[in-house]
């Protein structure tokens, strides 16, 4: 099998992952953020959860190939999943990542931020607080 095989199959991996289990690795990745203190394991963790959100920046190839198939509808359910997270406990999705924007460290930092600002951003579109 040639490499542009693998990278198909990959891709494909992750989309049916991300049906079938979803709601699950939104309350790992972010369950791993609140007990990881390792600086590299929380940038690779922020980055995992930045690639299911399908808000990443190209990378590579095969990344390219897997943002370009997450529409803007797409994007709101994987977003749900972690807006979801509130369900199994009070302080997801937030609390883990302010906890990052904590850190001395400019990748994760930014990472969080962006993140944060994702959730927020989408939650007011899904579920608007105020009606005009």
């Amino acid at each position: 099998m040639d490499f542009a095989r693998w990278g198909c199959l990959i891709v494909k991996c992750l989309f049916f992952c991300l049906l079938q289990e979803g709601s699950r690795y939104a309350v790992l990745f972010l369950g791993l953020l609140n007990k990881i203190n390792n600086n590299d394991a929380i940038q690779y963790v922020l980055t995992l959860i930045d690639d299911m959100i399908g808000t990443a920046v190209v990378r590579g190839h095969f990344l390219y190939i897997y943002l370009r198939l997450v529409q803007p509808a797409e994007q709101n359910k994987r977003i749900q999943l972690f807006i979801g997270t509130s369900k199994v406990a009070e302080d997801l999705p937030f609390t883990p990542l302010i906890k990052c924007l904590e850190k001395d460290n400019a990748y994760i930092m930014t990472k969080a931020s962006k993140l944060v600002s994702a959730i927020l951003w989408y939650e007011k579109i899904l579920f608007p607080l105020f009606q005009d």
